[in-house]
């Protein structure tokens, strides 16, 4: 019978051990609870058990790393560790995530030693749980998450109980545009979140796989076939699911409003009855009620200064709307609603954070709906340079070509045209390339100055919390703070 949504008290306290294996539940490059065999050479005090361990050792025998254990962080190879008890901050790398960084203790700064910055970053994700449950943040995330709804609930109930499916607290920074990658165009105002991730690269970046979502399943394969290549299919419109075995892996095969649709698996094959699992628990929900509604979390870099704004509810409001859906856009990439990608800012913001990103535009029109601007790809430009530096523009380079740079495949991209229209709740963007011959279909440019554009709308935006609603747009990067502002806010380092 259809009902409620069964949940688990999300204030009930886990013990320090339970919390972090939940917290880093699903992380392949983290041992949670690793094995005796593992730490051969490590000695463990009296009633001492490891509970996470970050190998940093060319051959995988925990001589460098991480240990922590249920009374100290151990720096493995150097015979230093501090107390698991005193740790109350950080990690914090102030000279880049490839140099030695600090803790913060009750008794002063703990070094941790020199790393690559996928261990950094694994570290990092040690620490944060230790200090996430020194600050009382000990609520169980599988139950915090599962009373959210019907969806979540079964994706906590048939999905994260398999090792190979991450929840989406334990995705890591460099996997996350490979996850983005698969997601393309969330509909972040409706609440919609990833629940489940599954990676099926070899490497880690996770720009193939599944991902399940709140309202529907995201798959992306590049060696599947066009139709199943990349697919975003809602919950509602799913009519059946069956469990495909193979000789090379496994899958399972969706029917749906809009035809079959394929999830084939090589590197995760035995997730493939997880995954059928959890779509039979959702098609015994109604159709109309197959997703799971909520509110966009808080942006903490900007949520206290729109409080402090001497401003009516309504602005306070409008502006802490489009800074949850800028938190969001950086988590989980640009979403999408209506046909448009979503920007938080207001028509004439987002122009001049394209202008901050782009440089001045080559061409305009106003048709009184949409505003069109082209703007030009040249070497050595404000654009190109903003390309070349974001998260894929360097392999983009030297693969499509950017302006100068001759492409393999198809005609050389020379200029970015950006459609842009007002949409309320925020400003609808379509971002098309263009070369010589026109626009060019498909090409990674648009995906590259995407991404490249959210940084830049990160600092516009804090810019307009920190100098109020009256100012000019072009006047936002010369007109001084507003006297209530508290100062920088947290994450607008780029602040002028």
């Amino acid at each position: 019978m259809y009902g409620p949504a069964p949940s688990s008290p999300p204030l009930a306290e886990l013990p320090f051990h339970e919390h972090i294996r939940q917290q880093l539940a699903g992380d392949r490059d983290i041992a949670v609870y690793p094995e005796p065999a593992k730490l051969k050479g490590v000695w463990l005090g009296p009633g001492e058990a490891p509970l996470a361990l970050v190998d940093a050792s060319v051959f995988g025998n925990a001589s460098s790393g991480v240990l922590l254990t249920t009374s100290a962080l151990r720096v493995l190879g150097e015979g230093r560790q501090v107390d698991v008890a005193s740790i109350v901050g950080g990690p914090h790398f102030p000279h880049g995530d490839e140099q030695a960084g600090y803790v913060d203790t009750a008794h002063g700064p703990f070094v941790l030693s020199q790393y690559t910055r996928e261990v950094s970053a694994r570290v990092g994700r040690v620490i944060e749980a230790v200090v996430a449950y020194a600050r009382g943040d000990r609520a169980s995330p599988y139950a915090t998450l599962a009373a959210r709804g019907h969806i979540a609930h079964a994706a906590v109930a048939t999905l994260l109980s398999t090792p190979q499916l991450t929840p989406p607290w334990n995705v890591h920074a460099f996997a996350r545009p490979g996850v983005q990658r698969i997601l393309r165009g969330l509909d972040h105002l409706s609440g919609e979140t990833p629940l489940a991730i599954l990676d099926e690269t070899t490497g880690g970046s996770s720009d193939e796989g599944v991902v399940i979502t709140t309202h529907g399943v995201h798959a992306r394969s590049e060696s599947a076939s066009d139709r199943d290549a990349h697919f975003n299919v809602p919950h509602a419109w799913l009519l059946s699911a069956v469990h495909k075995g193979g000789v090379l892996g496994q899958g399972v095969e969706l029917r749906t409003a809009q035809g079959l649709r394929s999830i084939s698996l090589i590197r995760n094959s035995e997730s493939a009855r997880p995954l059928a699992a959890f779509f039979h628990a959702i098609l015994a929900i109604p159709p109309h009620a197959r997703f799971d509604a909520g509110p966009l979390a808080p942006d903490p870099a900007l949520s206290r200064t729109i409080a402090e704004m001497p401003a009516t509810a309504q602005v306070r409001g409008d502006l802490d709307a489009r800074a949850r859906l800028q938190l969001a856009n950086e988590r989980w990439g640009r979403g999408a609603r209506e046909g448009w990608l979503m920007s938080p800012l207001s028509l004439a913001d987002l122009r001049a954070a394209l202008g901050a990103a782009l440089g001045a535009p080559l061409a305009r029109d106003w048709d009184g709906v949409h505003e069109t601007l082209d703007y030009p790809l040249q070497r050595g430009g404000v654009g190109a340079g903003h390309i070349a530096s974001s998260v894929v523009g360097l392999a983009l380079l030297a693969t499509v070509g950017v302006g100068w740079v001759s492409a393999p495949h198809g005609p050389r991209v020379s200029a970015i045209r950006c459609r842009l229209r007002d949409l309320g709740a925020f400003t609808g963007l379509s971002l098309h390339a263009l070369s010589s011959q026109g626009e060019v279909h498909g090409s990674d440019v648009v995906d590259a100055v995407s991404r490249a554009l959210v940084p830049a709308e990160r600092d516009v935006l804090t810019r307009r919390v920190r100098r109020g609603p009256d100012v000019a747009s072009d006047a936002l990067f010369y007109e001084p703070d507003a006297p209530w502002s508290s100062g920088r806010a947290p994450g607008s380092a780029q602040l002028a």
